[in-house]
């Protein structure tokens, strides 16, 4: 109830309470009162009368009001009453979960149990195979060490070797282009040789009898016969008969009749198109020496005089080889620098994989030193019980683990095995083709000790009238001395072919 009702509250009992006293002392009194008395007690009556009414009007309204509260507080009560209920289920269903939740709180501490004695277990194997994988890796990295020490002595090796080799190839390149220069001059030197010789010949045939036609032609015969049966002998010529061993020949002579004179018709066509034609390939010098020497000996063709052409041409050749040789020695010693350069600096691709893999085993190795430290640590703390699993699980574990690093250990055996292969096979392939160039290499400088020029010729037959008048069927000439020695061969009188080899 507000204050405002509970005033009015107080003040009707205070009415109630003096109207009651006023009428008490009215009946006492009542004998005594006169009719204005009554009155006036009539008129109080009415004013109590009155103020009952009013007493009982603000009652009611005040039972009305407290019925109100009284619903009010009863619907709060059955709210509350509701709420209460819904508690009830609530903690009963959070009673439910509860238990729920105790008993996965006791199965996951089980899992826990489970798991830590996993862990431990898990602890023991770590530190078994850490310990097995520390003595695999410092043996790894002792076999690696000294595999690197061989590869070292190796690449030292290897380096040589190929120093030699460029060395060798530049002394090859040399040689080719000096013998290229010899071919060709020995070529010219062969079409003139060729065209005087049938000179000659056809200037001695004419001087000639009968008798010394016969004679030549029994001695040609024979020598005839001596090369069909030194023909049959070979292989090429044994299945062959007489007559198709005399087609080949004659038809081998024809070719090299057609190519003397379409040298000869090449030869006149060079005179023909005047002298800046024909020195277009001829050094100056080779030229001026030429016609020094034409000068000398009255542009006749004698022994000396060859011989003096040829030691010339030899001198003036070999300045300009040797200049050729200089330069490409210079452009062959500046790649051979810039090669090694790169093999200094870049590294293979055998040690680049191996330094990897070295790289990866060491990361792994301080890995497992970390997880095997704590792990001690761990160990210290727990009792004989984990020791005896610490034994259990190293004689379980003891034979996979090893049969597992054995494996691996095999792997990078065979891949180092496999590397130094290659290696041996690259050495043996360089080795190869260098004692070759070694080896020709002193016979070119053996003979380069004799260069200079001449004529000689190989048997005791006198050479005859003319420059080569007295040549007789089977003659060899050699033109030159050591390294640009011409071999010229004459197959006999009746015939115009000339072979030519080179020494």
């Amino acid at each position: 109830m507000d204050s405002k009702h509970q005033s009015q509250y107080d003040d009707s009992r205070f009415v109630d309470k003096s109207s009651i006293n006023a009428g008490k002392r009215l009946r006492v009194e009542g004998n005594k009162r006169t009719e204005e008395e009554c009155r006036q007690m009539l008129r109080m009556a009415e004013i109590e009368n009155k103020e009952l009414k009013d007493s009982l009007r603000y009652v009611e309204i005040q039972l009305a009001k407290s019925r109100e509260g009284y619903g009010q507080l009863c619907r709060k009560y059955e709210d509350a009453q509701e709420e209460i209920g819904k508690c009830h289920e609530q903690i009963a269903r959070q009673t439910n979960i509860n238990h729920a939740q105790a008993q996965q709180i006791e199965e996951m501490g089980k899992k826990m149990d489970e798991f830590v004695a996993s862990q431990k277990e898990m602890y023991e194997k770590s530190k078994f195979k850490v310990s097995t994988y520390q003595n695999e890796i410092d043996m790894r990295e002792e076999e690696i060490n000294r595999l690197k020490r061989q590869l070292g002595q190796r690449e030292d090796e290897v380096d040589m070797l190929n120093a030699k080799q460029e060395q060798m190839s530049e002394r090859m390149h040399d040689i080719e282009e000096e013998l290229e220069l010899k071919s060709g001059e020995n070529n010219r030197l062969r079409a003139q040789v060729a065209d005087m010789e049938k000179t000659v010949a056809d200037l001695y045939v004419s001087r000639k009898g009968e008798g010394s036609f016969e004679v030549e032609m029994e001695k040609l015969k024979a020598d005839n016969e001596r090369l069909i049966l030194l023909l049959r002998s070979s292989n090429d010529y044994q299945d062959m008969t007489e007559a198709d061993i005399l087609k080949k020949a004659q038809s081998q002579s024809t070719g090299g009749s057609k190519r003397g004179k379409s040298n000869e018709a090449s030869s006149k066509s060079l005179q023909s198109n005047g002298p800046n034609l024909q020195n277009e390939w001829i050094p100056t010098e080779a030229v001026r020496a030429i016609q020094k020497i034409k000068e000398t000996f009255n542009a006749q063709m004698t022994e000396t005089c060859v011989s003096q052409i040829l030691y010339e041409l030899n001198g003036i050749w070999r300045a300009i080889m040797r200049k050729e040789s200089d330069a490409v020695k210079k452009h062959y010693t500046a790649m051979v620098q810039d090669l090694r350069r790169q093999l200094v600096t870049k590294r293979a691709f055998d040690e680049e994989e191996a330094h990897k893999e070295i790289t990866r085993l060491k990361k792994e190795l301080n890995f497992m030193q970390r997880n095997g430290v704590s792990a001690q640590q761990k160990k210290k703390v727990g009792g004989n019980e984990q020791q005896t699993k610490e034994n259990t699980a190293a004689n379980a574990f003891k034979r996979p683990e090893s049969a597992k690093i054995n494996n691996e250990a095999m792997e990078l055996k065979n891949k180092i095995t496999q590397l130094e292969r290659q290696r041996l096979n690259h050495n043996a392939n360089v080795l190869g083709p260098l004692s070759a160039m070694s080896q020709s290499d002193a016979d070119y400088q053996s003979n380069s000790q004799r260069y200079g020029g001449g004529l000689r010729q190989n048997n005791n037959d006198d050479i005859g009238p003319g420059f080569f008048g007295g040549a007789k069927a089977g003659n060899v000439f050699n033109i030159g001395s050591g390294a640009g020695t011409v071999q010229l061969e004459n197959e006999g009188r009746g015939g115009d072919s000339y072979s030519y080899s080179e020494f």
